[in-house]
């Protein structure tokens, strides 16, 4: 079989499972993710956008944006104010694209390898998450067997 042939349908046993990612919702506050990083442990959150995952926010994306706000203020106060008024919608260039079921696995392995995302949700046909394909996932595919990459 070849890797075009492949379809992201074919390897949802790779898939990281929904029930260990966070989710939040495209209009939360920049402040409340803060908050579900550091109380959850999470290392990226799913956004969420009329019960739809959009992407990834990546917590090494957030923060940086967060270190460029304090950097502007003058206190923890005011960065405090920044962060509750600003909206994950205002960070859409840091949240990666979704993955399709109907994806084939070159064009998901470009996207995640050109991209600075290592990981993207994958989503079926009515937009429903699936789980977080890495490329931590597809390495682990490829070293167990469960899915051939041809050479070129």
């Amino acid at each position: 079989m070849s890797a075009a042939s492949v379809k992201l349908k074919s390897l949802e046993s790779l898939l990281t499972s929904t029930k260990d990612s966070m989710t939040v919702p495209y209009n939360q506050t920049l402040l409340r993710a803060v908050q579900l990083f550091k109380i959850n442990k999470a290392h990226h959150l799913v956004v969420m956008k009329e019960d739809k995952p959009i992407g990834i926010l990546m917590k090494e994306s957030l923060f940086e944006y967060c270190y460029d706000i304090l950097k502007k203020t003058t206190g923890l106060t005011e960065t405090k104010f920044e962060l509750a008024y600003h909206k994950i919608e205002d960070l859409e260039q840091l949240i990666s694209p979704v993955l399709h079921t109907s994806d084939d696995l070159p064009s998901a392995l470009d996207r995640l390898l050109n991209t600075k995302f290592f990981c993207m949700p994958v989503v079926d046909d009515n937009d429903q998450l699936l789980g977080i394909l890495s490329c931590k996932d597809i390495i682990e595919g490829y070293l167990s067997g469960k899915i051939q990459i041809p050479a070129k």
